[in-house]
């Protein structure tokens, strides 16, 4: 057991973090894009970009923070 307390869906006042995994010393912020069309470069990029923008890590500023983009490509068969 990794030991996190998962947050989903984190408001902040600039929008909304997908989750938040803490742990006493870590805060990862977690942001997931999934698309059809775009490259899992793009969607990694623009979600390393959200989290950057909506400044989500000041509420954790007492602990380390590490930044993660999750992308998901979808596929109609």
């Amino acid at each position: 057991m990794l030991g996190f307390n998962i947050q989903g869906e984190v408001g902040t006042s600039d929008g909304r973090i997908n989750a938040v995994l803490l742990q006493e010393e870590y805060a990862i912020i977690v942001k997931i894009k999934y698309s059809v069309t775009k490259s899992f470069e793009k969607m990694l990029n623009y979600a390393i970009k959200q989290i950057k923008d909506t400044h989500p890590y000041k509420l954790y500023l007492d602990k380390k923070i590490i930044l993660l983009s999750i992308a998901c490509k979808i596929e109609h068969r």
